[in-house]
């Protein structure tokens, strides 16, 4: 059964929105074909990417890259589900390509233009947004995707923890690719003074410095109230928020955590969970700490 990935059906999560006109506006301006939202964990990507989507009404795609997608095949499959209601039964017959065809046509450019040719008669305003895209790890991967999209026209947002391997310098510096980077994607003063109603300017500097800019972090602490930070039982959603966007379960171990606070060293003997407990009290507790300073 082939997913529509028509843009009603963004299955982006939802956490508290922060607007950020002055990056939409940057990509409303944009001429480039090809744009990126390039940055760590944490600072907005996937929302401002269905901002802009949806504020406009723009007809698009909408594809969430996995790790699986590391597999250039499983890739393919799950671009073409994804344009299939452009491409209808044009692409019904690509596992029996990637299954059976002769080397030179499973070759990953060979399939990434098997599936651009089919787009030939698509909306030039469509778009194509690909959340996660750093998950495409392997250069296979990359190069099928590239070549769709060199193949089809299709005009494409990226949102990615890395740039990708065939972003290069050249097809930058001629404006075929933008890319809003950790700099620009980072929250600046103006923008927090709106997120944090009554916070002194002083305050404010220290919690956006922090956070390093970034709007997942001033988001949380935007709606930390001082009274509530918890004790002993840190609550679900708090402890999945900072699991998931604070660190990487990826790494064996943790030598010091990056709050650079010897008190904040995770032991070996500390299971995940625990370290990850200790981490959203240390950021509750400098957020509410900034909080009751702000009100005296």
């Amino acid at each position: 059964m082939k997913d529509s990935g028509i843009a009603a059906e963004i299955e982006a999560p939802r956490r508290h929105i922060i607007e950020r006109p002055r990056l939409t506006r940057l990509l409303d301006e944009a001429d480039a074909r090809i744009l990126m939202l390039v940055a760590p964990a944490g600072y907005g990507k996937t929302t401002l990417a269905r901002q802009w989507v949806e504020t406009a009404g723009r007809l698009c795609l909408w594809l969430s890259a996995t790790p699986a997608f590391t597999d250039p095949n499983r890739l393919a499959i799950r671009l073409r589900d994804t344009i299939y209601p452009i491409i209808g039964s044009a692409g019904d017959h690509l596992e029996d390509r990637l299954r059976a065809a002769p080397p030179d046509q499973a070759e990953p450019e060979a399939i990434g233009s098997f599936l651009g040719s089919a787009m030939d008669s698509h909306d030039n305003r469509l778009w194509l947004v690909v959340d996660d895209y750093h998950h495409l790890e392997s250069e296979e991967a990359e190069r099928l995707f590239d070549q769709f999209v060199t193949s089809s026209g299709i005009q494409v947002l990226l949102a990615s923890r890395r740039r990708p391997r065939w972003a290069t310098a050249r097809r930058l510096i001629y404006g075929e690719i933008l890319e809003l980077g950790q700099s620009a994607l980072a929250m600046n003063h103006e923008e927090a003074t709106e997120v944090f109603d009554g916070r002194s300017a002083k305050q404010l500097a220290g919690l956006v410095a922090l956070a390093d800019g970034r709007p997942a972090i001033l988001g949380l602490a935007a709606n930390t109230v001082a009274a509530d930070v918890p004790g002993n039982a840190v609550r679900e959603s708090v402890y999945d928020f900072s699991r998931t966007s604070f660190t990487s379960l990826r790494q064996p171990r943790f030598e010091r955590c990056s709050l650079n606070s010897r008190s904040h060293r995770r032991s070996t003997r500390t299971s995940p969970r625990e370290y990850h407990q200790e981490r959203t009290h240390f950021w509750m507790s400098r957020f509410g700490s900034a909080s009751c300073n702000s009100r005296r």
